[in-house]
């Protein structure tokens, strides 16, 4: 994989973003394109096409109390196929569950066990484009392969012997990336892909370059023992994978992403916004949980490293979609919210009487690195597909009840 270069960009084109949805060329802004050897970049200013929107919902699967079928105890993988057919694996169920694109329950495979398309710890699903819907089981240390409507296929074993709840991804071509530690013998854990075909056979290894970024950390020892934090609301390296076969990514402590395309160049995007800052009573809270979770390791534990910082990383995490856009997971001003006293009923008299609350938000960005918008989606909301302009993924309640919803994005019309 090639290694990112420091660039030292010459302007050679500048764009004023006249025509789009949602706004006049002020709050669009600008965008400056610029080349450097191997690498384009690409700076915007201003708001995008769209501007700043927020998803609505438009189908929801799920009960508090129902039809197994449609009550959910753990969801760990979901993905749409092209005619909008929903597959959802429940870790509780150890269980498929397959849905129309109306919502309407349509079948049921898997189940508990180590036999023929049985499950033990389903942990990820991906819809191939033939149909094929593949499951990750951890519990039976394999790849499970079956067809459209439920019928094992095949069986890939892991390779490796440890679980991760990161994704493991699929491309345009229908290779498989599985996660897994590249790490040389003796050194830390490194996080990359091991790429094969839905046979088994492997193709090659794919390890992120790094961006020589180390967060500052916090570490608590006492008799053989060891705990290692990271420093809250520090920077770190982020990266994901697209479908289209190549690595995005970058350190957060800028608004920068690296697009490392397939040809070996690289696609750089930057935006011009001001950080979020970390309020005070957010922060304090954040240090009083992170100095608990140490002392239960060595009671006599003092922070042993630096502060945790008042501004926060510009990112938080990144999603390409099967479209080729990159979502960006943006921070922002959290604001506080109490907490029922019912919750607190059995709590610590140094239980948090608050929590604090961020947006979901997120930037939009085109495979050529163009700002579409910011779109804000539901609180308790984990996405898992995107696509045109819906959002598939799962929600939870007050109640911690998991509910699998769909949204549209609908920017305004020019």
């Amino acid at each position: 994989m090639k290694r990112l270069v420091r660039v030292r960009s010459v302007a050679c084109c500048v764009l004023t973003v006249l025509s789009g949805c949602g706004g006049d060329a002020a709050s669009i802004g600008e965008v400056v394109r610029s080349e450097s050897g191997d690498t384009t970049i690409v700076r915007w200013s201003g708001d995008g096409e769209w501007g700043s929107i927020a998803a609505t919902e438009e189908l929801r699967i799920g009960q508090l109390d129902g039809a197994d079928e449609y009550t959910f105890g753990n969801i760990t993988g979901l993905d749409v196929s092209a005619d909008g057919s929903m597959f959802v694996v429940d870790a509780h169920a150890r269980q498929v569950r397959a849905y129309d694109a109306t919502g309407a329950h349509v079948g049921s495979f898997g189940g508990d066990g180590g036999g023929p398309g049985e499950l033990r710890n389903p942990m990820g699903l991906r819809v191939l484009r033939d149909g094929t819907v593949v499951v990750r089981d951890f519990g039976n240390r394999r790849y499970n392969l079956y067809s459209h409507d439920g019928e094992i296929l095949s069986v890939i074993n892991i390779p490796g012997g440890y679980s991760t709840t990161s994704p493991f991804f699929i491309d345009g071509d229908g290779l498989l990336y599985n996660p897994m530690n590249v790490a040389p013998p003796g050194e830390s854990w490194r996080d990359g892909l091991e790429r094969f075909r839905i046979d088994g056979t492997v193709v090659d290894t794919i390890e992120p370059p790094s961006w020589g970024f180390e967060q500052p950390t916090l570490v608590a020892k006492r008799e053989g023992a060891s705990a290692v934090y990271g420093v809250p609301n520090t920077p770190r390296e982020v990266w994901t994978f697209s479908p289209r076969g190549y690595v995005v990514g970058g350190v957060s402590s800028a608004y920068a992403i690296q697009y490392l395309l397939p040809d070996s160049t690289v696609l750089r995007v930057e935006r011009a916004v001001e950080p979020a800052t970390l309020a005070a009573g957010e922060k304090a809270q954040l240090e009083a949980r992170t100095t608990r979770g140490l002392r239960a390791t060595d009671p006599s534990w003092r922070w042993n490293g630096p502060p945790i910082p008042d501004v926060k990383p510009y990112y938080h995490s990144l999603f390409a979609d099967d479209d080729g856009r990159i979502w960006v997971r943006v921070s922002g001003p959290s604001k506080a919210e109490p907490i029922d006293p019912e919750d607190l009923a059995d709590a610590g008299p140094d239980a948090p009487r608050e929590r604090w609350v961020e947006p979901n938000a997120h930037d939009i960005f085109t495979s050529d690195g163009d700002l579409l918008g910011t779109v804000e989606l539901p609180q308790q909301f984990t996405m898992y597909v995107a696509r045109g302009n819906n959002v598939w993924g799962v929600v939870r309640d007050e109640f911690d009840v998991q509910y699998v919803v769909r949204l549209r994005i609908a920017p305004a019309e020019s």
